[in-house]
């Protein structure tokens, strides 16, 4: 529990900083996509169709890397799906809190406007809830996870204070 604590505290000082035009860097930065590689490119894009109402924007195979992509989009963020058939199953990382005994990216969030109305949505869709409502008003945030079909963790997040 405390290393997610910390790790929302992290984030949110580090989602500050990121406002904050760098001196010598970038005149701003804002998230464009997260890519996920993934073993069936059909059933992941059916799902986050599906289940988070991502449409797809564009499709590109490259068999001579053996490899098919599909870029989706919903209120300007992308989730791009690479399928490489080269590609094999990584171990699945734990259920939230433990998911951050595992090295590399632990989740990817989408911050909501109601909490309480994307569990619903997300429960009327099926999706599969591997850490229930939490609230934190002493951080400000409330949060759930869910996962995709291949196992990537994914946080809703509503700011509780604005």
């Amino acid at each position: 529990m405390r290393i997610v604590l910390v790790g929302l505290i992290l984030t949110s000082m580090t989602s500050a900083a990121l406002a904050q035009p760098a001196k010598g860097g970038p005149t701003t930065m804002k998230p464009y996509s997260v890519t996920l590689s993934v073993g069936d490119i059909d059933r992941m894009s059916r799902w986050y169709q599906n289940t988070l109402e991502f449409r797809p924007i564009s499709a590109k195979d490259y068999p001579e890397f053996k490899t098919r992509l599909i870029f989706l989009e919903r209120d300007g963020f992308r989730i791009e799906l690479i399928e490489d058939i080269r590609s094999k199953a990584g171990p699945e990382r734990p259920d939230p809190p433990g998911h951050t005994t595992m090295r590399g990216v632990s989740q990817f969030a989408f911050e909501v406007d109601n909490i309480e109305t994307t569990k619903q949505q997300l429960g009327e869709k099926g999706a599969e809830f591997v850490w229930e409502l939490q609230r934190y008003p002493n951080l400000g945030v409330a949060f759930l996870f869910v996962r995709d079909p291949e196992g990537n963790l994914i946080q809703f997040i509503e700011r509780l204070t604005r």
